[in-house]
């Protein structure tokens, strides 16, 4: 068989795959992700609270008041489980409030459309860095390979969640893409600027600055963290006062606890461990309060103890020691500590594995045999399984703990690919894999 002929069976078998992936639950799927554009929950959720920020700053939102407004506005309601009517941090309320006085409808068009664009930022930037010497392909190749990739992941369950959702994860896997940009080009200032904005509509991002640190770029990272940062609470207090950052912080815990054992919150390992051994809305845990908790606290701390510490090891052995721009590519660390900020976060819903898009991608170009092909293949088979098939496979809320198991499968999956990325911190420096 000539390596033309093979080069089209493999393409035809990953295709074939990837169809069966996202079809595994039926068009049901499609369907939720075309109705909810239009009505986002979530993003009504964003909309009725950014509603009451300006000027006002009243106390949280109680849920019955929340749904009314959602419900006026044709949304589905937030399902009232002992939290507030919303969680987000005050930057993303601020940057929806920029879209309320177009009125609803117009805003979830413009959510779709800037869902869209930062998709289509991550197609090009993973496009890049899945194929072997992606930058020295012709500018026409490239962006070809990047259009074919952006309209195969707007079939991607993870994305369609977020769509269905109206959530911010899209976005935020777009803003770390142009870090990484930032960082091939030897921008670290502007790198860790990005992962700080990323960071102020959803917390877990930060860990990603560990990365973009060693011994020469630590006072460029440093100073874009810290100006960007204070940039962005500046702005946000000024426009919106200190109360949205207080009820925030106040109520942080509460909501974590609240979500954490939910059906979708199937990349965290905070998420499978309370679903396992606490228990809560969603989920039977093994012991009573409060040994379950114990038992959780320690098998995450335990957990993230080691995945951290291995994840040192191998960035100190494979760090950069100059200035210059180099490819990431060249820098698995900080792919393993993108994977890292997803998994070790107390919430990483399904449509989060947007975030583990690009890790896939390197993973893709820097494993050359087949036997890692097909357990990295396994892996992305894990991540992006329907959100629809798991709540089949979990059956009646609140799940017991053996068919809690079941929403583990993603996280499975997030581990696989974070283990191959390890495996690629062997390949000499000199070898032959891609770059970005």
């Amino acid at each position: 068989m000539s390596l033309t002929m093979r080069r089209s069976l493999v393409v035809t078998l990953y295709l074939f795959g990837y169809l069966v992936v996202c079809l595994s639950a039926g068009l049901s799927p499609l369907r939720d992700a075309i109705a909810g554009a239009w009505a986002p929950s979530d993003f009504a959720t964003d909309f009725v609270v950014a509603t009451h920020v300006w000027w006002s700053q009243p106390d949280p939102i109680d849920v019955a008041t929340g749904n009314r407004e959602a419900a006026a506005l044709g949304a589905p309601g937030y399902r009232d489980i002992g939290v507030p009517f919303g969680a987000h941090p005050p930057p993303a309320t601020l940057l929806v409030a920029a879209l309320v006085p177009f009125g609803f409808r117009v805003a979830c068009v413009a959510w779709l459309w800037l869902s869209l664009v930062s998709l289509a930022l991550v197609a090009w930037v993973a496009a890049k860095a899945a194929f072997p010497g992606g930058s020295e392909m012709p500018r026409a190749r490239r962006h070809a390979l990047a259009a074919i990739l952006f309209l195969a992941l707007l079939i991607w369950p993870p994305f369609l969640h977020n769509v269905e959702k109206g959530q911010w994860s899209v976005v935020i896997a777009a803003l770390v893409a142009a870090a990484f940009v930032a960082t091939e080009r030897g921008q670290h200032a502007r790198a860790a600027g990005l992962i700080v904005v990323a960071a102020s509509f959803k917390i877990f991002p930060i860990l990603i600055l560990f990365g973009l640190v060693n011994r020469s770029t630590w006072k460029a990272v440093a100073k874009g963290a810290l100006i960007t940062g204070a940039s962005v609470f500046a702005l946000t207090t000024i426009l919106l006062g200190v109360r949205p950052w207080m009820n925030f912080i106040t109520h942080m815990a509460k909501n974590t606890a609240g979500w954490q054992t939910g059906p979708a919150n199937t990349l965290s390992l905070w998420g499978a461990l309370s679903r396992a051994f606490i228990g809560g809305p969603f989920a039977c845990g093994l012991f009573p309060v409060p040994w379950g908790e114990r038992v959780a606290v320690v098998a995450w701390l335990a957990s993230a103890a080691w995945l951290l510490s291995r994840w040192a090891q191998g960035a100190l052995r494979a760090r950069p020691t100059t200035t210059t721009a180099t490819s990431i590519n060249g820098n698995p660390g900080l792919y393993r500590v993108a994977i890292l900020a997803v998994i070790l976060g107390p919430l990483a819903w399904s449509h989060t594995g947007l975030l583990l898009l690009l890790p896939a991608a390197y993973a893709h170009a820097q494993t050359p045999d087949w036997r890692g092909r097909l357990t990295l293949a396994l892996g992305c088979v894990c991540v992006s399984l329907p959100r629809a098939l798991f709540v089949q496979l979990a059956g009646t809320i609140p799940v017991s703990p053996a068919r809690g198991l079941w929403l583990a499968l993603p996280l499975l999956g997030a581990f696989t690919l974070y283990r191959a990325i390890a495996q690629t911190q062997k390949i000499p420096a000199n070898s032959s894999a891609g770059t970005l």
